[in-house]
């Protein structure tokens, strides 16, 4: 569900990237901050269902190949995951509200201009 709900978001990423309207891009920066919630408590439960399993603590030998990972090895190289994936989020939310700014700064002064260039207004005299 969580993977569904991001491909929308990026879909409304797309269109709020070559638009100046500031609704989709809202939705965005708010989409993202909800898959980066959903995405790292994800990541955590299955760290911690890991990290409880009766998955054992010694290496497997297998029968026609290396040894496998430990559950220590899988759980530290899941919170490392998990603490990239941070970064890269952290990354994502602040490039998607730097994107939300300047196009509102943009359609200020697109406004700005707009209203500078209207005519002024003729009232009519009164005689």
């Amino acid at each position: 569900m969580v993977h569904c709900f991001g491909v929308y978001v990026g879909c409304v990423g797309f269109k709020a990237a070559h638009d100046t309207d500031i609704r989709p891009i809202r939705f965005y920066c708010r989409g993202v901050v909800w898959l980066a919630i959903l995405t790292v408590a994800e990541q955590i439960y299955t760290t911690v269902q890991i990290s409880e399993s009766d998955f054992p603590t010694e290496r497997v030998q297998y029968p026609y190949g290396g040894q496998g990972p430990t559950k220590d090895d899988i759980v530290s190289a899941n919170i490392f995951q998990t603490i990239m994936l941070v970064v890269m989020w952290i990354i994502a939310i602040r490039h998607s509200y730097l994107h939300q700014r300047e196009v509102s700064i943009y359609n200020q002064s697109f406004a700005a201009a707009a209203m500078n260039a209207a005519p002024p207004v003729h009232l009519p005299e009164v005689v």
